[in-house]
């Protein structure tokens, strides 16, 4: 899931409380596998450099990944956080509007279809 509307200041990975509606309706998706894996997949734009890219994407992704953890209540063993960088771009890096939708997060649900 693309949370379309869940993006980042520049240089930033702090969630900004207006997601908080987002990030209750995600719950509510991961609520319907419940023994489900997920990963959490911090992106950033193409500014900067490649290293400092790296690390903000994945503490973007533990950003999202604590608030799962403290607000959702999501065990920590079903939480994966990567970062990408700017290695998964999904606009131009060239308009500050393609810049603001790559500074994002994914979310990977995978369903455990073991039987129980």
């Amino acid at each position: 899931m693309r949370l379309v509307g869940l993006s980042f200041d520049s240089g930033a990975s702090q969630i900004k409380s207006a997601n908080f509606d987002l990030l209750a309706k995600i719950e509510k998706a991961i609520d319907v596998f419940p023994r489900s894996e997920i990963t959490i997949e911090g992106h950033t734009d193409a500014h900067g450099g490649d290293d400092l890219n790296q690390t903000l994407s994945q503490a973007r992704a533990e950003s999202v990944q604590q608030y799962m953890i403290n607000a959702m209540r999501i065990p920590t063993y079903r939480l994966i956080a990567t970062g990408y960088g700017e290695t998964r771009p999904v606009a131009s890096n060239e308009t500050e509007a393609g810049r603001a939708r790559n500074r994002r997060i994914d979310i990977v649900i995978k369903p455990n279809l073991e039987a129980t």
